[in-house]
């Protein structure tokens, strides 16, 4: 299974995803209150969590290249504490009948607008193997996704295939 990643290719089964909405308030019809997720196949999906998922984050947080204030995908850190540090200020600040701003940089769906060459470069930075970032690229440039209905999938796709500009040359 590792074999793609430890050589640089893609293998044909992995380009086709499927995208599905969900509803995040059941029995809601209204477009903003509903998720959109994308499935791909398991050992793709398992791949990408392992090599890119945890050793990245964790050879991140060793070399200090995460902010302290940042608290998703970190290990040893749960959202139940950072709701926790929120309430405490929100009432220190209440007490002490002092006027702040908190400011909430949310980054709601921001992994579908990173540009794949630069989270390639980032990926690369970070220390992950040239063979493993040239897989996923190579699967983002030819993926094609379908949408999955309740009547079925989609007979149409999409996809976005820009050549050449997925891949850019990696060094080293």
């Amino acid at each position: 299974m590792s074999i793609p990643f430890e050589l640089g290719f893609s293998l044909d089964r992995w380009i086709n995803a499927f995208q599905v909405m969900l509803e995040k308030i059941k029995g809601t019809a209204r477009l903003n209150k509903r998720r959109v997720i994308q499935l791909m196949e398991a050992d793709l999906n398992m791949m990408l969590h392992i090599i890119f998922g945890r050793k990245l984050i964790h050879r991140a947080q060793d070399k200090h290249l995460i902010s302290p204030l940042q608290w998703g995908s970190r290990p040893n850190r749960s959202s139940q504490d950072a709701i926790l540090m929120k309430h405490i200020t929100c009432n220190c600040i209440r007490i002490c009948k002092k006027i702040r701003i908190i400011f909430n940089n949310d980054g709601k769906a921001a992994f579908i607008h990173m540009v794949p060459s630069v989270g390639g470069i980032a990926l690369r930075q970070l220390g992950a193997r040239k063979n493993a970032v040239q897989t996923s690229l190579l699967t983002l440039e030819k993926n094609s996704y379908c949408i999955r209905k309740t009547m079925g999938i989609s007979e149409e796709s999409y996809s976005n295939h820009c050549k050449g500009l997925a891949l850019p040359q990696l060094y080293g």
